[in-house]
């Protein structure tokens, strides 16, 4: 039953054999019934057997959902088994082997995979597009990730996984969508059972609501998930309406304590409140600025200072800074000043 597949079978059959071998020795079956079905087993005896030099090495990359960040693995032996399995054995494992390689930074290994997947006989041919559409992710080229998401959707569009690619590769160019996307997503989210995918797909069903514009909708979709906002607010930064943007962007400052989100994102964040005419709300997004920040930081600040009449501050931020939109801001403070000749 495991030669074949059938995990759900083979556990039955290794529940009849409970009390009639070596423990050790059912374990082994049971944990191998859960891993042929493509599921994770946290109790797996193969959890620390990542560099071994036999098939245990395999079955230890896929009985957890990632392969733990600097564990040492034998990637040689990890290939060189899965190459070895039945060809539906190669079809059934090689997806989820492949993403966990390619997650853990073995893009070599990740490849050999996908390219023993694609010979496999009646592969999908969707399988293979969104293998390299989560390399070119995990590779850092969403551009041609979006086109072989594209192509995983258009070959079957059933699949939560290319949806969920899709949508990060328009994530990572903060690039527009139509609101298919979201609306599909919301088409699965009863299928989500493990903890780890149901983060992962509201986190996607969150920003592709933001990116078709589905701002209010977006934000409230990740705190119902309580998950990490930085992501939503880039997006929010950049594409959302002004009035939806000011909708979440002041009263998230309200209590002077501001959203969980990269330097970055607080900076454009920030950069957006001031073009709109909220220099106190951007401020509190900034947090204290001094010399001692960056130029971005400090240029930013600098404006919602100037927006607020301060131009002593103004100068005092800007101090050093020798960009043209730095010479413009000094130029601002000092008509601000009377010092017009200066400016």
């Amino acid at each position: 039953h495991l030669y074949l597949g059938f995990g759900a079978e083979a556990a039955q059959y290794a529940k009849l054999l409970s009390g009639t071998g070596p423990p050790e020795d059912i374990a082994i079956l049971q944990s191998l019934s859960r891993l042929v079905e493509g599921e994770t087993d946290p109790q797996s005896p193969f959890l620390n057997m990542l560099a071994c030099d036999g098939a245990a090495a395999l079955w230890a990359a896929l009985a957890q959902a990632e392969i733990p960040p600097g564990a040492v693995t034998n990637s040689d032996a990890i290939v060189r088994h899965f190459l070895a399995l039945p060809p539906h054995l190669r079809a059934a494992l090689g997806a989820g082997l492949a993403e966990r390689l390619l997650a853990y930074g073995d893009g070599e290994s990740a490849r050999i995979v996908r390219n023993a997947i694609e010979r496999t006989p009646d592969i999908a041919p969707a399988t293979v597009a969104l293998l390299d559409a989560e390399a070119d992710l995990n590779g850092g080229e969403p551009e041609a990730a979006l086109g072989h998401a594209t192509t995983a959707i258009a070959e079957d569009g059933n699949g939560v996984e290319e949806w969920i690619a899709l949508v990060e590769a328009h994530f990572r160019q903060v690039e527009p969508m139509t609101p298919e996307a979201a609306e599909v997503l919301r088409s699965f989210e009863g299928e989500i059972a493990t903890p780890d995918g149901r983060v992962e797909f509201v986190r996607a069903l969150a920003l592709a609501e933001l990116l078709s514009g589905q701002t209010e909708t977006g934000f409230r979709t990740a705190e119902r998930q309580s998950l990490p906002t930085s992501d939503l607010w880039q997006v929010a930064a950049s594409l959302a309406e002004d009035d939806a943007f000011l909708r979440q962007a002041i009263p998230a400052v309200s209590g002077q304590d501001t959203p969980d989100v990269t330097p970055e994102v607080a900076i454009a964040v920030a950069r957006r409140l001031v073009e709109l005419g909220f220099p106190d709300a951007a401020l509190v997004w900034l947090g204290p600025t001094g010399p001692e920040d960056g130029a971005d930081k400090r240029r930013v600040a600098a404006m919602a200072e100037l927006s607020r009449g301060d131009a002593r501050q103004t100068l005092a931020l800007i101090s050093g800074l020798t960009m043209p939109e730095d010479e413009v801001i000094k130029a601002q403070a000092m008509v601000q000043l009377g010092q017009i000749s200066t400016a």
